[in-house]
């Protein structure tokens, strides 16, 4: 019971600031392997979050290897991947990778007693004979990194310049294979070693919209009202660039546009039996992997408690998703308030198109 009980205390109040310190107490606590599950799943959807945090310095080398391997890591671009390792490492070797370029010249690389050849990772005595000393931590970690999906010319800009991988032939070697995995001349496929390394990760490729501060120009209501980026924002629901429907019909008090509007309405509400509900709907075939939401009270005194986020890619056959249950949640307590919640799991790593909010208990 005090395990379901901290494990649930933890969904409910883990953030990008204290989830690598979690995670941590995880590793060192008996009997906590759901709690560190939860942190992991929890690092992997706000990864571009937390890796530009100070907090992300306290992972420990094996930890951050297995959370680089993971093919559900969301990010946009696999250069975030890249420049948060090299940041990782300076932070915690930089004097040593200093003497290594200063006096180690290009060598072959040693094997890895943390990275198997298949990508998994293993303890340092799995390698007898081999030292695991700073810089073979550093050279595992930026193992990790997905090159064959960054650009060309991010490849040939950025990390090829980069002195830590000039000294290491090892590290030569993986850049050299990100490169030729496609001939320039004859744009055909060379034939390659399949690894890990060229899989794509779970939100590759996708626009990235993240999560700052409440109110902030980031978020998926912002972004389509200003027609996805390319135009001054104006209301998505009256520009018919999405749907907001809601329990009740639409009246002085409940009004749909109200919901995504950027201005604050003193009330607006809706009723429903059993529970109400508001909803969202993407059109023109846009889909949102949802890691982080954000709502504000209107301006009564009639707080939720208990409601839960869902999500479907089409309600009337598949129903509905949690992808965050919030049970006697006190975060609202003022009129106007605001407040967000992350999303984590695996709900957090699949792409819907429809949202709604849920009331699941009485408002007081």
């Amino acid at each position: 019971p005090l395990l379901e009980y901290s494990s649930e205390l933890l969904r409910q109040y883990i953030d990008p600031d204290n989830c690598c310190a979690l995670l941590n107490m995880a590793e060192g606590s008996a009997g906590s392997r759901s709690w560190r599950m939860h942190c992991m799943r929890f690092l992997e959807s706000n990864f571009q979050r937390v890796c530009i945090l100070d907090e992300f310095f306290s992972l420990p080398p094996l930890l951050l290897i297995s959370l680089l391997l993971s093919d559900n890591l969301l990010v946009s671009d696999e250069s975030i991947v890249f420049e948060a390792t090299i940041r990782w490492c300076e932070h915690h070797f930089k004097a040593a990778i200093e003497d290594w370029l200063r006096i180690a010249p290009p060598e072959a690389g040693m094997p890895s007693p943390a990275l198997n050849r298949d990508g998994e990772t293993t303890g340092p005595g799995d390698a007898p004979g081999v030292q695991y000393d700073d810089l073979q931590i550093v050279e595992d970690l930026l193992s990790c990194v997905r090159y064959p999906l960054m650009t060309e010319e991010y490849l040939r800009k950025h990390v090829r310049k980069n002195a830590i991988f000039n000294a290491r032939a090892r590290l030569v070697a993986l850049v050299h294979e990100a490169l030729h995995s496609e001939d320039s001349s004859s744009g055909e496929q060379v034939p390659a070693k399949s690894t890990f390394r060229h899989k794509n990760r779970a939100a590759s490729h996708y626009q990235q919209l993240l999560y700052s501060h409440s109110g902030d120009k980031n978020g998926v209501c912002f972004f389509v009202g200003c027609n996805y980026g390319t135009s001054v924002w104006t209301n998505p629901h009256k520009a018919n660039r999405l749907l907001v429907a809601m329990s009740s019909p639409p009246s002085k008090y409940t009004k749909p546009d109200a919901l995504v509007n950027r201005g604050f309405s003193s009330t607006n509400f809706c009723t429903g039996n059993p529970e109400p509900w508001v909803s969202l709907e993407l059109l023109d075939g846009h889909k949102l992997i949802c890691n982080y939401y954000w709502i504000r009270q209107d301006g009564s005194s009639a707080f939720p408690r208990s409601w839960a986020l869902q999500a479907s890619n089409d309600p009337e056959i598949d129903g509905w998703t949690d992808l965050r249950v919030h049970k006697a949640d006190p975060s609202i307590h003022q009129p106007g308030q605001d407040a967000a919640w992350p999303v984590f799991g695996k709900a957090a790593r699949t792409p819907y198109r429809c949202f709604r909010l849920v009331l699941q208990g009485p408002s007081y």
